[in-house]
């Protein structure tokens, strides 16, 4: 009875030792499994912040061929037709580096020319390859862009044309018309572009660098743009204006009620063929009078300029419409076009007739008028209203835009083709190659 007794005994402490080491090696199992786990995420967690290293290099290279193409550009003549040599460079307080080189491919029978930047960044063992396509920033690239809001009521229509090919073209003849056009904000707040609802737009909508395009942009009928939506690839920067007249241009005064119209109701500044610079303190054109501008008129208001009801602004002369004429108003002030009234371009080339804001913040162009308004209005501190269906068409620029029922802009893509109004270098688009 005693040996059986310690049988028991032995064989209960074999079974609890073999229980304990068979635990002992599950733990050990375990735990060498969360030893791998966790060296298997520090691995991953390390090749994924050398991979963004490497991504950030990539970017900083992009960066730097940028700065130095433009570099290269000679404001007022262009690209001097050198590249800058393949280099090499590090990120500050990283191991990061990179390379980048600059090629250029001339202009195709069809097309524009254009540089490629491909930039290597390496980080450890990752490597990232990124390529940026350049071409000339013009002042005039955008059909309408605005530092604030722009604000499409129902039925408008912004699209693009070519005033080299002719004149715009109706529907059903789409040969010269609702062609491809941007239009953006440089603004990042919600709502800063309302599209109503009829509104159609032939291209890009873009919001403020690193804003969102769903909270910028607002298309409550979700089909007015027939582009992308999205944001500004690099800083849009509005350029400061110049103004031409001469500063020993003697001011001429005032036009207004009691100015000297002559028997048709009519006051004429400047001469055919001719380029003449004028100053005046206000234009204000009583209801029914005409003003106009005859040959290449540089003018300055360093007030307002004011077109009473069914008061006429023309650039050209209204009978011999044949003899060419231009216009460049730089104005300090407020611009005021009441009913019946109109500012009429006679050529019908936009590149023709040139408003230009030179005052502060903010001036008020108010546009209470329907008719044909071809021109490039350039005012980065003007809220540009209209209240009746008028058609713009050149370019536009502003602080805010508003452009009433039945309203349309049609942009003319010529204006970008102007090398005077050339900036600099721009990325057009960039991307990163995928694979190995």
């Amino acid at each position: 009875m005693k040996l059986k007794k310690t049988k028991s005994q032995k064989f209960r402490r074999g079974s609890l030792l073999a229980f304990v080491l068979i635990i002992g090696v599950c733990l050990a199992l375990l735990g060498f499994g969360m030893l791998q786990l966790g060296f298997g995420s520090r691995l991953q967690s390390s090749m994924s912040v050398f991979g963004m290293k490497a991504r950030e290099a990539a970017d900083a290279g992009i960066a730097k061929a940028l700065y130095e193409m433009n570099q290269r550009f000679v404001p007022g003549v262009g690209w001097d037709g050198t590249l800058p040599p393949d280099a090499t460079g590090s990120l500050v307080n990283s191991l990061a580096t990179y390379t980048y080189h600059v090629d250029y491919f001339p202009a195709p029978s069809v097309g524009d020319a254009y540089w490629l930047i491909q930039s290597t960044g390496t980080s450890v063992r990752e490597t990232r390859r990124v390529f940026a396509r350049l071409g000339l920033v013009n002042m005039f690239d955008y059909g309408l862009i605005v530092t604030d809001t722009i604000k499409l009521l129902n039925n408008n229509l912004i699209d693009g044309y070519d005033s080299r090919l002719g004149p715009y073209t109706l529907p059903p003849d789409y040969s010269n018309s609702y062609g491809y056009v941007r239009i953006g904000t440089t603004s990042i707040s919600g709502d800063s572009i309302w599209l109503g609802s009829e509104t159609r737009i032939t291209g890009d909508v873009l919001a403020g660098v690193g804003g969102n395009p769903d909270e910028v942009i607002t298309n409550p009928s979700g089909a007015a743009i027939t582009g992308p939506w999205y944001s500004l690839p690099e800083p849009w920067e509005f350029q400061p204006i110049t103004v031409t007249v001469p500063p020993g241009v003697p001011s001429s005064g005032s036009i207004g009620v009691g100015s000297g119209w002559d028997a048709t109701g009519s006051i004429r500044i400047g001469t055919p063929g001719v380029t003449t610079y004028w100053r005046y303190n206000n234009i204000d054109v009583p209801n029914g009078r005409s003003l106009i501008l005859l040959g290449d008129v540089q003018l300055h208001i360093t007030g307002d300029l004011l077109l009473k009801n069914s008061a006429t602004l023309y650039v050209g002369d209204p009978l011999s419409s044949a003899v060419p004429a231009s216009a460049s108003i730089f104005l300090d002030r407020d611009l005021s076009v009441n009913s019946g009234a109109a500012i009429n371009n006679l050529s019908e080339i936009p590149s023709r007739f040139w408003l230009w804001g030179t005052g502060p913040p903010y001036q008020n162009w108010d546009i209470r008028n329907s008719g044909d308004y071809y021109g490039v209005y350039y005012g980065p501190n003007a809220n540009i209203h209209t209240y009746a269906a008028a058609q713009f068409y050149g370019s536009v620029s502003g602080h805010e835009f508003v452009l009433n029922l039945g309203a349309g802009l049609h942009y003319d893509s010529d204006l970008s083709n102007m090398s005077q109004y050339d900036t600099g270098f721009g990325i057009d688009r960039w991307w990163e190659e995928i694979g190995p």
